[in-house]
């Protein structure tokens, strides 16, 4: 809420001119904070009480990202405005919805690692497309870019390609990439720990369960 919150005067105070907004929730996560009313619906569902927290958590963000695009129509924005929705990774436990995908969060199965991306932008990305082209985070900038007009730096160099084309339906020669993945605690890489290698149509796996 409190982020929610801050975007929409973030966006009420730069109406006028173009602007960036980043909403960064800490939540579905630990700890198991939220206010009853917001779990009372998912008592008496089959849920424990730490997953009824977390899908009350789920549902908060929902309301919340309804409230941001009621507040772009209201300023009459929504269709100047490209809006970006994916998360960080995969479902945190074995006790979470995760689509029948293998693996969860610190998995590099694509349960631990295939996220959404919804890109909502009225009147120039048709609604109700799908897309199964492989694409990462490192993509988001140069898309973003190139939608707002602006060259990407020259140093350091971007891996990520826009997905500007894919978006807008033009889907011939988008050429196969590859990808790496991996996962650790701490800081640095740790040799010979959960990684992957991925393209369109392979996946090559070294996961430490």
């Amino acid at each position: 809420d409190i982020f929610a919150n801050a975007a929409m005067r973030f966006m009420e105070a730069h109406r006028d001119e173009p602007f960036f907004c980043y909403v960064a929730t800490n939540t579905p996560h630990t700890p198991l904070e939220v206010p009853e009313e917001w779990v009372a619906p998912f008592h008496g569902t089959g849920l424990s009480d730490g997953e009824a927290k977390l899908y009350a958590m789920v549902k908060n963000i929902d309301d919340n990202l309804g409230k941001l695009l009621a507040k772009l129509a209201q300023l009459d924005l929504d269709r100047d405005t490209v809006v970006f929705f994916l998360t960080d990774n995969g479902a945190g436990g074995p006790k979470r919805f995760n689509a029948g995908l293998r693996g969860f969060k610190g998995s590099v199965y694509e349960g631990g690692i295939r996220v959404p991306l919804f890109v909502r932008w009225p009147g120039r990305i048709a609604p109700g497309g799908h897309c199964e082209r492989l694409a990462a985070h490192i993509d988001l900038l140069p898309t973003i870019c190139e939608y707002a007009g602006v060259k990407p730096p020259h140093a350091p160099r971007i891996d990520g390609r826009s997905l500007a084309p894919l978006l807008d339906g033009r889907t011939g020669g988008w050429a196969d990439r590859t990808f790496f993945t991996q996962w650790h605690r701490g800081d640095l890489p740790i040799p010979r720990e959960s990684a992957a290698v991925v393209t369109e149509r392979y996946k090559l796996v070294l996961q430490r369960d």
